[in-house]
C-alpha cells in the first residue's frame, strides 16, 4: 500500500513491533466506535426482527376489527344507558342501539378468527396483555348475545 505521509521514525519500530497491520487496527477502532452510537443500535434491532409484509397487513386488520368492535360496543353501552335513563326507549334510539350492536358482531367474529392468524404468521408473538384484551373485546358482543338469548332482555 503505497505511503500518503512521511511518518517520524519511532512509528515505523513501534508498527514494525505491532502484530497487526495500521489499516486493521484502524479498521476494528471505527467499528467499535460505530457500534456504540445510539442510531447503530436501532438499525440493528430492526434488522434482528422484522416483520413480513402480509404479517404486519395481518396485525394491522387484526388491530383494527378489534378497535371498530370496542368503539361500536362503547356506543351500543352508552345508547343502552340512555335509554334505561329516560325509560321511554324511542325508535332511534333502539334504531341505532341494533345498528351498533349489528357492527359489532361481524367485526368481533373477524377480530376473534384473525388472532390464529397472527400468531401463525409473525416471527414474534404479540404481546400477551394485547392478546387478551383483543380477545375480551372481540368476544364481547357475542357473550351479550348470548346473555340476552338467555335471559331475554
Amino acid at each position: 500500500m503505497p505511503r500518503l505521509m512521511m511518518r517520524p521514525a519511532w512509528s515505523e519500530s513501534f508498527r514494525r513491533s505491532w502484530p497487526l497491520h495500521e489499516d486493521v487496527f484502524q479498521g476494528a477502532q471505527q467499528v467499535i466506535s460505530m457500534s456504540n452510537t445510539p442510531a447503530n443500535s436501532r438499525q440493528k434491532h430492526r434488522r434482528q426482527t422484522p416483520e413480513s409484509k402480509p404479517a404486519e397487513a395481518i396485525t394491522v386488520f387484526w388491530m383494527m376489527t378489534t378497535m371498530a368492535t370496542l368503539i361500536a360496543c362503547l356506543g351500543a353501552a352508552f345508547t343502552k344507558a340512555i335509554i334505561l335513563i329516560h325509560q321511554a326507549p324511542t325508535p332511534a334510539a333502539e334504531t341505532v342501539l341494533y345498528i351498533l350492536l349489528l357492527i359489532t358482531l361481524p367485526t368481533g367474529a373477524l377480530g376473534l378468527g384473525v388472532t390464529p392468524l397472527v400468531y401463525r404468521y409473525r416471527r414474534q408473538p404479540p404481546p400477551r396483555g394485547v392478546t387478551c384484551f383483543a380477545v375480551i373485546v372481540n368476544g364481547l358482543p357475542w357473550g351479550t348475545v348470548l346473555l340476552s338469548w338467555a335471559f331475554h332482555f
